[in-house]
């Protein structure tokens, strides 16, 4: 569904470059090749659009939480998040089958995506982790799209029980991006320590976050902030987590508002600078952080 989501999207944007184009052809005399270079701008323009858009509103709340951050900072950020969301997108157009992990390895490690995505997604911690010796990798697609965090979860419950089974009733550990965070900490609650090793969040938003509002469906809903359902699960895990929790997070993150919603107490908390909201996935920086985590959860 997700793919299907970001074809369409990728469709929709070429067709704007196109009449956009077509318009300008139709105001000026511009040869057929001028029109199309135009239409080929305006459609790589689209992408470093949305995401300044979307920075500039997140450095907006930044500025009301006091992180500040210079044109350095900002135009760095600006630079890398827009080569990741590009790669991600065309990434989850495809949407890439799932690889069978390996049985036996004793070191399992769940994949679970964040909202409008697929496992696309993962495909740079993917390659670190076999580099890094995790074999028994799972990803998974979490439908249908905008679905009760609820109903996600268990959904990919059985998915996790059996990539545990896989292994020899070996612990899974989980990285999860963005609202996967959240189905990974229902995950926890109904499967318990005896399943759940440690859980990695990137760029969830653990308390909230404003840029969702108005969107449909019970996902936006209980991601918002303030939400009742958000709310209940804080006041249930947050400073009483049963299994080690990290949250890696940047203070420069495009979509989740503010950053500082990823803080949890109770968990350890790794800050990063000059990466977005899907950067914090895919990121040199990010990804280090990311196995050395997993590393030192493995060897506890």
């Amino acid at each position: 569904m997700a793919a299907r989501l970001w074809r369409w999207v990728l469709g929709f944007a070429l067709v704007f470059a196109l009449i956009s184009a077509a318009a300008l052809a139709s105001a000026w005399p511009l040869s057929l090749a001028a029109a199309l270079g135009a239409a080929l701008t305006i459609l790589l323009a689209e992408l470093p659009l949305f995401v300044l858009v979307s920075l500039l509103v997140a450095r907006a709340a930044a500025r009301a939480s006091s992180v500040p951050a210079g044109f350095g900072l900002t135009l760095r950020t600006w630079m890398s998040e827009t080569a990741h969301f590009g790669s991600v997108v065309l990434a989850m157009s495809r949407n890439p089958a799932p690889l069978p992990p390996s049985a036996g390895s004793g070191r399992p490690v769940l994949l679970i995506h964040g909202i409008l995505c697929n496992r696309g997604i993962w495909g740079a911690l993917q390659r670190r982790l076999h580099a890094a010796g995790f074999r028994s990798v799972l990803a998974v697609n979490l439908e249908p799209l905008l679905a009760d965090i609820e109903l996600l979860a268990a959904r990919v419950e059985p998915e996790a029980l059996t990539l545990h089974r896989l292994n020899q009733g070996a612990r899974i550990a989980i990285v999860a991006h963005s609202m996967g965070g959240l189905v990974a900490r229902v995950l926890l609650r109904n499967l318990g320590p005896e399943v759940v090793s440690t859980i990695i969040t990137l760029g969830t938003p653990h308390h909230g976050t404003r840029w969702l509002a108005g969107l449909p469906g019970r996902a936006p809903q209980q991601l918002a902030r303030g939400s009742p359902w958000l709310y209940a699960l804080n006041a249930l895990q947050e400073d009483r987590f049963t299994v080690p929790l990290v949250s890696l997070y940047s203070l420069d993150d495009n979509l989740v508002i503010p950053a500082t919603s990823a803080r949890l107490k109770g968990a350890e908390a790794l800050e990063l600078r000059g990466v977005g909201h899907m950067g914090v996935a895919r990121s040199p920086r990010a990804l280090d952080q990311v196995i050395a985590a997993l590393s030192v959860a493995g060897a506890a």
